[in-house]
Protein backbone atom coordinates (compact mmCIF):
# COMPACT_ATOMS: atom_id res chain seq x y z
CA UNK A 1 0.00 0.00 0.00
CA UNK A 2 1.20 3.60 -0.93
CA UNK A 3 1.52 6.77 0.71
CA UNK A 4 -1.55 7.85 -1.51
CA UNK A 5 -3.33 4.88 -0.50
CA UNK A 6 -3.08 5.52 3.24
CA UNK A 7 -4.27 9.18 2.48
CA UNK A 8 -7.42 7.92 0.34
CA UNK A 9 -7.81 5.22 3.26
CA UNK A 10 -8.33 8.21 6.06
CA UNK A 11 -10.10 10.91 3.98
CA UNK A 12 -12.73 8.10 3.43
CA UNK A 13 -13.41 7.09 7.02
CA UNK A 14 -16.87 9.28 7.09
CA UNK A 15 -19.23 9.43 4.58
CA UNK A 16 -21.51 12.22 3.74
CA UNK A 17 -24.62 12.11 2.04
CA UNK A 18 -27.09 15.20 1.51
CA UNK A 19 -30.52 14.49 -0.54
CA UNK A 20 -33.40 16.68 -0.49
CA UNK A 21 -36.92 15.49 -0.43
CA UNK A 22 -40.36 16.65 -1.46
CA UNK A 23 -41.91 16.16 1.87
CA UNK A 24 -41.65 17.94 5.03
CA UNK A 25 -38.75 17.16 8.05
CA UNK A 26 -41.63 15.00 10.18
CA UNK A 27 -42.72 12.82 6.94
CA UNK A 28 -38.69 11.85 6.75
CA UNK A 29 -37.91 11.25 10.34
CA UNK A 30 -41.02 8.85 10.26
CA UNK A 31 -39.52 6.77 7.19
CA UNK A 32 -36.71 6.31 9.50
CA UNK A 33 -38.55 5.31 12.91
CA UNK A 34 -41.81 3.91 11.98
CA UNK A 35 -41.38 0.08 11.25
CA UNK A 36 -43.86 -0.13 8.55
CA UNK A 37 -42.58 2.86 6.18
CA UNK A 38 -38.82 1.73 7.13
CA UNK A 39 -39.35 -1.68 5.28
CA UNK A 40 -40.27 0.08 1.44
CA UNK A 41 -37.00 1.59 1.37
CA UNK A 42 -34.05 0.76 3.80
CA UNK A 43 -32.07 -1.38 1.57
CA UNK A 44 -30.09 -0.97 -1.66
CA UNK A 45 -30.84 -2.49 -5.06
CA UNK A 46 -32.13 -6.20 -5.50
CA UNK A 47 -32.33 -6.71 -1.40
CA UNK A 48 -35.48 -6.55 0.43
CA UNK A 49 -36.38 -5.26 3.68
CA UNK A 50 -37.77 -8.16 5.56
CA UNK A 51 -38.36 -7.05 9.13
CA UNK A 52 -37.82 -4.20 10.99
CA UNK A 53 -38.01 -3.56 15.02
CA UNK A 54 -38.05 0.20 16.04
CA UNK A 55 -38.00 1.26 20.24
CA UNK A 56 -38.28 5.00 18.94
CA UNK A 57 -36.46 6.83 22.27
CA UNK A 58 -33.11 7.43 23.38
CA UNK A 59 -31.18 3.82 24.21
CA UNK A 60 -33.71 2.38 22.64
CA UNK A 61 -32.87 -0.29 20.09
CA UNK A 62 -33.70 -0.90 16.16
CA UNK A 63 -33.04 -3.87 14.03
CA UNK A 64 -33.41 -4.31 10.09
CA UNK A 65 -33.23 -7.62 8.31
CA UNK A 66 -32.34 -7.47 5.08
CA UNK A 67 -32.40 -10.35 2.30
CA UNK A 68 -29.75 -10.14 -0.58
CA UNK A 69 -30.87 -11.48 -4.32
CA UNK A 70 -29.48 -14.61 -3.32
CA UNK A 71 -31.52 -15.43 -0.22
CA UNK A 72 -28.70 -14.56 2.76
CA UNK A 73 -30.03 -12.92 5.52
CA UNK A 74 -27.96 -9.84 7.36
CA UNK A 75 -29.35 -7.49 9.82
CA UNK A 76 -28.51 -3.97 10.91
CA UNK A 77 -29.06 -2.84 13.71
CA UNK A 78 -28.39 -0.29 17.05
CA UNK A 79 -29.12 1.80 19.59
CA UNK A 80 -30.31 5.53 19.55
CA UNK A 81 -28.36 7.62 21.16
CA UNK A 82 -30.05 11.32 20.15
CA UNK A 83 -33.85 11.21 19.14
CA UNK A 84 -35.17 14.55 18.59
CA UNK A 85 -38.21 13.74 16.38
CA UNK A 86 -38.58 15.69 12.79
CA UNK A 87 -34.69 17.11 13.59
CA UNK A 88 -32.02 14.77 14.33
CA UNK A 89 -30.94 11.13 14.93
CA UNK A 90 -27.65 9.39 16.31
CA UNK A 91 -27.79 6.12 16.45
CA UNK A 92 -25.02 2.96 16.72
CA UNK A 93 -24.80 0.69 13.38
CA UNK A 94 -23.77 -2.76 13.60
CA UNK A 95 -23.76 -5.52 10.93
CA UNK A 96 -24.22 -8.89 11.79
CA UNK A 97 -25.62 -12.54 10.01
CA UNK A 98 -24.41 -12.69 6.02
CA UNK A 99 -22.79 -8.97 5.76
CA UNK A 100 -19.52 -9.22 4.81
CA UNK A 101 -17.93 -7.44 7.68
CA UNK A 102 -19.97 -8.54 10.77
CA UNK A 103 -19.23 -6.74 13.94
CA UNK A 104 -18.52 -3.45 11.39
CA UNK A 105 -19.91 -0.72 13.76
CA UNK A 106 -20.23 2.98 12.83
CA UNK A 107 -22.37 6.15 14.48
CA UNK A 108 -24.95 7.55 12.54
CA UNK A 109 -26.07 10.99 12.55
CA UNK A 110 -28.82 12.36 10.66
CA UNK A 111 -30.33 16.16 10.49
CA UNK A 112 -33.40 16.72 9.15
CA UNK A 113 -34.01 20.38 7.66
CA UNK A 114 -37.53 21.41 6.38
CA UNK A 115 -36.70 23.75 3.42
CA UNK A 116 -40.59 25.22 2.06
CA UNK A 117 -42.28 22.04 0.89
CA UNK A 118 -39.51 19.92 1.29
CA UNK A 119 -36.42 18.63 3.73
CA UNK A 120 -32.95 18.40 3.48
CA UNK A 121 -31.55 15.38 5.14
CA UNK A 122 -27.77 15.29 5.66
CA UNK A 123 -26.51 12.10 6.70
CA UNK A 124 -23.31 11.41 8.15
CA UNK A 125 -21.93 7.72 9.09
CA UNK A 126 -18.62 7.43 10.31
CA UNK A 127 -15.81 5.50 11.67
CA UNK A 128 -15.22 3.40 8.28
CA UNK A 129 -11.76 0.90 8.73
CA UNK A 130 -11.32 0.07 5.11
CA UNK A 131 -12.10 2.12 1.63
CA UNK A 132 -14.43 -0.92 0.50
CA UNK A 133 -16.75 -0.52 3.45
CA UNK A 134 -16.43 2.99 2.70
CA UNK A 135 -17.54 2.56 -0.94
CA UNK A 136 -20.05 0.01 -0.37
CA UNK A 137 -21.89 1.80 2.18
CA UNK A 138 -21.90 4.95 -0.16
CA UNK A 139 -23.57 2.88 -2.94
CA UNK A 140 -26.22 1.09 -0.77
CA UNK A 141 -27.43 4.27 0.95
CA UNK A 142 -27.75 6.16 -1.66
CA UNK A 143 -29.51 3.66 -3.78
CA UNK A 144 -31.76 3.38 -0.20
CA UNK A 145 -32.18 7.03 -0.33
CA UNK A 146 -33.53 6.40 -3.93
CA UNK A 147 -35.83 3.73 -2.87
CA UNK A 148 -36.99 6.34 0.12
CA UNK A 149 -37.63 9.22 -1.89
CA UNK A 150 -39.88 7.02 -3.60
CA UNK A 151 -41.67 5.91 -0.53
CA UNK A 152 -42.45 9.70 0.16
CA UNK A 153 -44.19 10.49 -2.96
Amino acid sequence: MSQSDNLIRAANRELTIVRRFAAPAALVFEAWTNPDLLTRWMCPNDFSVVSAQIEPRVGGAWRVQMRSPSGEDMWHDGTYQEFTPSSRLVFSHIWSGAHPNPGLKTLVTIDFTDQDDSTTMTFHQALFTSQEDYDDHGRGWSEAFDHLAEALR
